[in-house]
């Protein structure tokens, strides 16, 4: 190993993270904390046993029936184990997921790879600390992006699918890769579909899943989370409009007006990605950068349920943007800014510290700003971006 000008933040990354790890999964494995592991192992219990996995104990529990599958295997080893283990597969989820994207952006460069996993660890530490899924959701959104620009279409489709019948919100990447690649996708995702959907009913029988999706729907039109515990764009209005941001319960939220800003949002990011596919016929290497962002983006700023744990989903936008308006020196301190200030507010510790400072809302805010000011950066900048960046354009494969 011989550590060079060309290498030595790819090596500083490897060093961090490894520090990292070892530090989180002690602290995991000796600190039963406030994490959400007890609840997914409930749930893990709750489906093993052909119980109501979204009574009882696990309530709380908001995600597909289908991927609870994940926690039944995780809930038959001994808790501390599993609770350890989850914290591995997340660990290394997200972190290979990082690599994969930074090797297939930058091929020939050690240290943009480095930069793009050495950026994304203050994204994650509330997420991985907490226990969430959100990493390893958007670890599989990540690593199916990288499958399809491969052209390992089949694989990329059913990590798509799964993410996104998971949880919802990756179903932008899923929108976006099928108008980049209509015809090699939409057949591929249809039987990832069937697939997917079928293994639980085979599982554990076509009623009792019918049941659990029942249940889940339910859960999700009754939902009464308080509002102020999200950070999307819906706070920013509350900011600017009232100085405060209230309390009020997701029922009957968001309203209409609220509901075409996310259509239109999504909309504009993928006339974007039309724009580099089909008008400029960028690269395959900018379509997978700009799938990733652009969906990321949309996720943080105007996706549902953007918590602050979620901020994992921005590490598809914030790191590699960043790198990006580095090395093309397009619009470069705008995504700092951005970048700073979801990295504080995907930080609950932050938030808690500067509540005691100040009484003041406005910290609420920090992290719809800086995806705010993401989604600006895509907007303006990335096509930019990717041209400097990939001067070799031409007419990609349809």
């Amino acid at each position: 190993m011989k550590i060079t000008k060309q290498n030595y933040i790819w090596y500083t990354a490897l060093l961090v993270w490894a520090v990292f790890s070892i530090a989180i999964l002690v602290y995991i494995a000796f600190a039963e904390g406030n994490g959400l592991y007890p609840l997914y192992y409930n749930v893990g219990v709750k489906l093993n046993d052909a119980g109501n996995i979204y009574a009882g104990k696990c309530v709380t529990y908001s995600y597909w029936p289908g991927f609870a599958l994940v926690f039944a295997v995780l809930a038959k080893l001994p808790y501390g184990i599993g609770r350890v283990l989850w914290s591995v597969i997340s660990l290394g989820s997200i972190g290979y997921a990082l690599y994969l994207l930074g090797r297939s952006i930058f091929p020939k460069s050690k240290n943009s790879i480095g930069a793009v996993i050495l950026l994304a660890l203050p994204l994650m530490f509330e997420g991985i600390a907490n226990q969430q899924s959100n990493a390893f959701v958007a670890a599989l959104s990540i690593i199916g992006g990288v499958c399809i620009y491969k052209e390992r279409y089949f694989v990329g489709a059913f990590l798509l699918i799964f993410a996104g019948v998971s949880k919802v919100a990756p179903m932008a990447f899923v929108m976006l890769f099928l108008v980049m690649y209509p015809r090699k996708l939409w057949w591929r995702y249809i039987i990832a579909m069937v697939v997917i959907l079928s293994v639980p009913v085979l599982i554990y029988g076509f009623e009792y899943m019918v049941a659990q999706h029942h249940n889940w729907i339910d859960f999700l039109s009754s939902e009464t989370s308080e509002r102020w515990e999200y950070r999307d764009f819906w706070v920013l209005y509350e900011l600017v409009t009232k100085g405060i941001v209230s309390g009020n319960t997701l029922e009957g939220y968001p309203p209409m007006w609220y509901q075409g800003l996310q259509l239109c949002g999504a909309g504009t990011v993928c006339v974007v990605c039309l724009w580099v596919r089909y008008i400029k016929k960028f690269s395959s290497r900018s379509i997978l950068a700009i799938v990733l962002m652009s969906g990321s983006v949309w996720w943080l700023l105007l996706g549902p349920s953007t918590e602050i744990a979620t901020c994992v989903a921005g590490v598809g936008v914030a790191c590699l943007g960043t790198v990006l308006a580095k090395r093309s020196r397009t619009g470069f301190w705008l995504m700092v800014v951005a970048y700073i200030c979801v990295a504080l507010g995907s930080s609950g510790d932050y938030e808690y510290n500067a509540r005691l400072l100040t009484t003041s809302d406005w910290i609420y805010g920090m992290l719809p700003f800086g995806a705010l000011l993401m989604y600006i950066w895509i907007i303006l900048c990335s096509q930019r971006a990717l041209k400097v960046e990939f001067e070799e354009s031409y007419i990609a494969k349809v």
